[in-house]
């Protein structure tokens, strides 16, 4: 009797084995319990220009009071050092999100992350650094197609305060075995900066604005949106020596497609996005010089702009990609705040 007792209990527990070990194959089986342990290790991978720029267009010896201190302050910005880190994972079937995790990568330019997910086809979109951003906001709703860097929404914002890095992987968990997998993260913002020799000039005040560029970034398939024109605020380079002065701004990246129309003035066509500077005289007029550009600000890029003030407030430059238009006496530049 015994082993009778014995024998039943041995058929039962392995009845019970088989029924949840094939429980997850069925179309109607409930798939809660169902899944995997995922290893996903994330590299920050910065490729940039930002050396490279510096050394062409502040190559002088008048340069090097700019590029050195413009050199150490962009390096905050472009580097490959992780901080905050999201984890969203979407079901690529609907679109919805399964799960959401917040890490932080202290500073390490790799990490890896175990974690348990249910059998599904997956859509994994990961972001970093950009809580401390400022302006760009990482917005991770419950759908798919609405999981987006936004920047807020004022017509005239402060620039970015950190380089935002974004990576996705696609893939399908079907087992019980541990799967593993590589997410790459790409820098989703750039720089611009203007540099302005202002050797034999006579004014009170300056202030440069960047325009043209994105207003926000779709995660799932990397495109940027221009639902909104906004206009980006520069910084003051920190520069003590030297006669030149240098303002610096930080935004997503500008449209890879032309303007086509000659307004406001004919410089305007061909070029993809544009800076504007501002020159307050001493007898308190504005010159406004427009600077268009025409060649795309792309993520990851630097684009340095090298200007010669001129006794009026305008200014020339030899970059063959960049074309100016000037307007003297502003007729805004009384209301302008400096």
């Amino acid at each position: 009797m015994k082993h009778w007792k014995k024998s039943l209990l041995a058929g039962m527990a392995c009845l019970t084995a088989a029924i949840a070990q094939t429980s997850c194959n069925g179309i109607d089986d409930d798939l809660s319990d169902c899944g995997a342990d995922v290893e996903l290790t994330y590299r920050m991978r910065l490729i940039t220009n930002m050396e490279t720029e510096i050394d062409s267009v502040l190559s002088e010896a008048g340069d090097q009071p700019v590029a050195n201190q413009l050199r150490q302050t962009m390096r905050q910005y472009f580097n490959d050092q992780g901080h905050d880190l999201d984890l969203s994972f979407y079901n690529l079937m609907d679109g919805m999100r399964l799960k959401q995790f917040d890490q932080n990568m202290n500073g390490q330019t790799q990490a890896t992350y175990t974690i348990y997910l249910e059998q599904a086809d997956y859509r994994h979109t990961a972001v970093a650094n950009f809580r401390q951003n400022g302006i760009a906001q990482w917005l991770s709703p419950e759908t798919l197609r609405l999981a987006a860097l936004q920047n807020s929404r004022t017509d005239t914002i402060d620039s970015h305060q950190t380089g935002i890095f974004t990576g996705r992987h696609t893939f399908k968990v079907e087992s019980d075995d541990k799967l593993s997998g590589i997410v790459d993260l790409y820098m989703a913002n750039s720089a611009a900066a203007v540099v302005i020799d202002t050797l034999g000039s006579s004014v009170r005040g300056m202030k440069a604005f960047i325009e043209g560029l994105s207003n926000g970034f779709l995660t799932a398939d990397s495109t940027y949106t221009f639902s909104q024109q906004q206009v980006v605020r520069t910084q003051l380079l920190p520069v003590t020596a030297g006669t030149e002065v240098c303002y610096y701004g930080m935004g997503f990246p500008s449209s890879e497609t032309p303007y086509t129309r000659v307004t406001p003035s004919e410089a305007k066509e061909g070029s993809f996005w544009s800076m504007v500077l501002l020159v307050q005289m001493p007898d308190g007029s504005v010159t406004r010089n427009d600077l268009y550009i025409h060649e795309p600000l792309r993520a990851a890029n630097l684009k340095i702009i090298k200007l010669k003030l001129k006794d009026d407030g305008s200014v020339e430059t030899v970059d063959v990609e960049v074309s100016v238009s000037v307007q003297l006496n502003w007729e805004d530049g009384l209301h302008f705040e400096w």
